[in-house]
């Protein structure tokens, strides 16, 4: 008996380990009828991990995203639905649906969809959806929640068309961003290397443009489109004349790409730079970047810099980049020496939080 109840044992564990992960159906269900928080949250995690391979997966999904108004939520069902397989055609006519439909939440994920498949019979309905011009310049002018959510599935819209169709959206999305500004961002994030010089161009031009500027420099770009600028972005960020916002921003996105070797590369531009101004926009993008090779040229700042928020923020960025003794051993220098009251007593704090 001992024996059979052994070996049941032992097939029932083999069962449950050779047993495929839970599909974004059941993860919904679950996370529908969950009432624990960590076990929600556990879920999501699960859920933005799995892949949608069934219609009834994708429902289930729309289903999630118009129950719940969480960002969190929301994220997760967006992420989980950019998993889809390209290849998995099975999914166009519930895409395709969705997408007709008048609910915004509905036409959100049907864009998403589309554009993932690359769905022809979807295209049309994108590019009518991307050209129409905007009802308001900006979605937050409106209180209606529905004119809002209306304004973003046309911003989605052009965002997909200038992955789908570029050559076609670039222009379209030029001309449409000087009625809404926000447009800009998608000019960043998928043609990066033409938004360059446009935002440069558009510092000095009047409040819109300037506001275009602010869009684009300040948009989260994929790094493959700015690696692909790396160059001009170096020329702008060592350019003494251009505008300072634009080289502080571009400094940012700069470190973001560099490799080790570019990092030296920068630091070696720091030392021989006479230019005050140079010097900072040099510094942002070290720091930026998040290598080793930034560690003495941190602790310098940490230590020295005649500002307090600079020297307790270069003592953050020594936290991810240190071994904890070696941090730890920044920290009590500040908790002695910082010359600021507020500097000291924060480190203060920090050591004596448990580790």
């Amino acid at each position: 008996m001992k024996i059979i109840l052994a070996l049941g044992l032992a097939a029932f564990s083999a069962a449950q380990m050779s047993a495929p992960p839970p599909g974004v159906a059941s993860l919904a269900e679950s996370f529908n009828e969950a009432y624990d928080p960590k076990a929600k949250a556990r879920l999501l995690r699960q859920l933005a991990a799995a892949q949608p391979v069934t219609p009834r997966d994708v429902q289930s999904l729309y289903e999630i995203f118009t129950r719940y108004a969480d960002r969190g939520v929301r994220d997760s069902v967006l992420a989980c639905l950019d998993r889809v397989d390209p290849r998995n055609m099975d999914l166009e006519p519930i895409f395709l649906g969705l997408l007709q439909q008048p609910d915004p939440e509905a036409k959100l994920l049907g864009i998403r969809g589309a554009l993932t498949l690359r769905s022809p019979a979807a295209l049309p309905l994108v590019e009518k959806l991307a050209k129409k011009r905007f009802a308001m310049t900006d979605p937050e002018q409106t209180v209606f929640v529905s004119k809002r959510n209306a304004w973003w599935n046309q911003y989605e819209a052009l965002d997909a068309l200038a992955q789908w169709k570029p050559k076609e959206a670039e222009p379209l999305l030029l001309k449409r961003s000087r009625q809404a500004p926000r447009l800009a961002a998608i000019l960043a994030r998928r043609f990066w290397k033409d938004a360059l010089p446009l935002s440069r161009k558009w510092l000095a031009g009047d409040a819109t443009d300037q506001q275009r500027a602010q869009e684009a420099l300040r948009a989260d770009v994929p790094s493959e489109q700015l690696r692909a600028a790396r160059p001009e972005m170096l020329a702008i960020v060592l350019d003494p004349t251009a505008p300072g916002e634009l080289r502080h921003q571009v400094a940012l996105k700069l470190g973001l790409v560099s490799t080790e070797a570019e990092v030296s590369s920068l630091l070696k531009d720091y030392r021989s730079a006479s230019d005050a101004r140079t010097k900072v926009y040099l510094t942002a993008a070290l720091f930026a970047s998040r290598s080793a090779q930034v560690v003495p040229l941190l602790l310098d700042y940490a230590k020295t810099d005649p500002s307090p928020l600079r020297r307790a923020g270069a003592r953050v960025e020594l936290k991810e980049l240190m071994a904890p003794a070696d941090y730890r051993a920044v920290v009590e220098w500040a908790a002695k020496n910082d010359p600021d009251p507020a500097n000291r007593e924060q480190a203060q704090r920090e050591l004596t939080q448990p580790r």
